[in-house]
C-alpha cells in the first residue's frame, strides 16, 4: 500500500493491538475466543509473521505461532526483496521521486507486518529521501501509530513533535486536523483529559482519521471526556446540543442516559449510566483501562459538588437516595474525598448530614492580594538590605 491515497491506510491494524490488550485481560476471557479468532484471521490477511512472532504463548500457542510464521515469512520475504530490486533500478536508472516511492513503499510494508525493528529505520530513511512536506507529515504520521500499536510513549511523542513542526511549516488542512485527533488520543492515554478534549472537539465535525479508531468510537470518547473537562454551559453547547453527538445518541441510550443525566442532575441514573460504561467502554478499551477507576471517582466528585452547591446541608439518607446508593458508601466515599480537599463540605456523623462550606470568590480573591502582596514586601526588604 501506498501513502499516497486521500484515505490513510489502517497500517498497523490498531485493532490488532486492542485484540492484544483484550487476550491479556482476565476479566474479558468471555470474548477471548472470539478475539483470537480476529487475530488470527488479521495475522493471515495481512501476512503478518514477525507480529505473530512477537506474541506470547499465552494469547497464541507456539505450535500456531511457528505454522503462521512459517506460511507468511517467505512471502514477507519475497514484498522485501520486489521492493529493494525496484528501489535499486531506480538508483540505476530513475530519479529521486521514484526511489523515495519505493522507500515509502518499503516502510510501510515493515509496519504492515508487524516488524517494528526494521521499521523504525526504514521509515527513517524514507522521510530524508522525501522531499514534499505531506509525505513526510504521513510518514512521521506512521510513526506515530506504530508507537501507539507497540505502546511505544517515546516514539509517539517524538513524532507528535515532528509532524506538528513539518504542519506548522505548511502542512495541508487534512493532515493538520488529523494530527489534532492523534495528539488528542495519546493526551488520553496519559490522562491529559482537558487536551484531549480541546483536541477531540476541534475535529468532531470534521473527522477523517479512520486509521485510528471509526467514527462513532470517536464520538463516544469524546463524548465521555468532555462530561470531565466542561462547565455545564459548554457541555449542553457542545456536546449535548452537538449534531454529531445527537445522531449518535439516537442510536446509543448509555452514553445519552450519561450525557444527559450529568446536565439534568438526574444523579441516580447518572451513576447507573456510568456504571454501564465503566464496564462497556472503559475497562475493555487499550486506552481506557488504566483510567476507568479515576474517571469514574472523578465524576462522581463532580457530581457530588454540583448537588453541594444547591444545599447548605443534606440528610446523609436523602443524599444517598439521590444517587441511588447506601447510606455506607456515602459516608465511606465523603469520609475519603473530604480530607483530601475534593468537597468543600463536612460530614457530621452524629447528626447523618453533609454541612456544605463553600468557598466565597471575594474572600479568596482578597486572601490571594494579602498573600501576594506580603510576598512582594519581603522581596522589597531583602533587596533593600543587599543594597545597604
Amino acid at each position: 500500500m501506498s501513502l499516497d491515497n486521500d484515505a490513510v491506510p489502517a497500517i498497523p491494524n490498531l485493532a490488532l493491538a486492542q485484540c492484544v490488550f483484550v487476550l491479556q485481560q482476565p476479566s474479558l476471557a468471555h470474548i477471548h475466543d472470539s478475539t483470537r479468532k480476529t487475530l488470527i484471521e488479521a495475522i493471515n490477511r495481512d501476512e503478518m509473521a514477525p507480529f505473530a512472532a512477537s506474541l506470547p504463548s499465552s494469547i497464541l500457542p507456539q505450535s500456531e505461532k511457528d505454522a503462521l510464521v512459517s506460511t507468511h515469512q517467505p512471502r514477507n520475504q519475497s514484498t522485501v526483496d520486489e521492493i529493494h530490486h525496484a528501489i535499486t533500478k531506480a538508483q540505476a536508472e530513475e530519479g529521486e521521486s521514484e526511489i523515495s516511492d519505493n522507500l515509502r513503499k518499503l516502510a510501510v510494508h515493515y509496519v504492515r507486518i508487524g516488524d517494528k525493528p526494521a521499521s523504525i529505520p526504514a521509515i527513517t530513511e524514507a522521510i530524508n529521501k522525501t522531499a514534499g512536506i505531506g509525505h513526510k507529515i504521513d510518514l512521521n504520521l506512521l510513526l506515530i501509530r506504530l508507537g501507539l500499536f507497540t505502546n511505544d510513549h517515546r516514539l509517539i511523542t517524538q513524532h507528535i513533535a515532528a509532524a506538528q513542526t513539518l504542519v506548522d511549516q505548511g502542512g495541508d488542512w487534512d493532515r493538520r486536523n488529523r494530527l489534532k485527533v492523534y495528539v488528542g488520543l495519546y493526551a488520553l492515554m496519559v490522562r491529559d483529559f482537558h487536551k484531549a478534549t480541546t483536541q477531540f472537539l476541534d475535529t468532531l465535525s470534521t473527522f477523517t482519521s479512520y486509521e485510528l479508531l471509526e467514527y462513532d468510537e470517536f464520538i463516544i470518547y469524546t463524548v465521555i471526556v468532555s462530561l470531565l473537562t466542561l462547565d455545564r454551559v459548554q457541555l449542553k453547547q457542545r456536546i449535548i446540543e452537538s449534531p454529531e453527538v445527537v445522531g449518535l445518541m439516537h442510536n446509543n441510550a448509555l452514553i445519552k442516559n450519561l450525557a444527559n443525566s450529568l446536565y439534568d442532575c438526574n444523579y441516580a441514573l447518572l451513576f447507573k449510566s456510568l456504571a454501564g460504561v465503566e464496564e462497556t467502554y472503559l475497562l475493555p478499551s487499550r486506552y481506557w483501562s488504566g483510567h476507568a477507576r479515576f474517571y469514574s471517582r472523578e465524576i462522581r466528585i463532580r457530581a457530588y459538588g454540583q448537588l453541594l452547591e444547591s444545599y447548605k446541608s443534606l440528610n446523609i439518607s436523602h443524599l444517598a437516595n439521590t444517587f441511588g446508593v447506601s447510606d455506607a458508601f456515602v459516608h465511606k466515599e465523603f469520609s475519603s474525598l473530604i480530607p483530601a480537599g475534593r468537597l468543600n463540605c463536612t460530614l457530621d456523623s452524629v447528626a447523618n448530614v453533609v454541612v456544605s462550606s463553600r468557598k466565597d470568590a471575594r474572600v479568596g480573591s482578597y486572601q490571594g492580594v494579602v498573600a501576594g502582596g506580603d510576598n512582594l514586601l519581603n522581596s522589597v526588604q531583602k533587596l533593600a538590605r543587599v543594597l545597604n
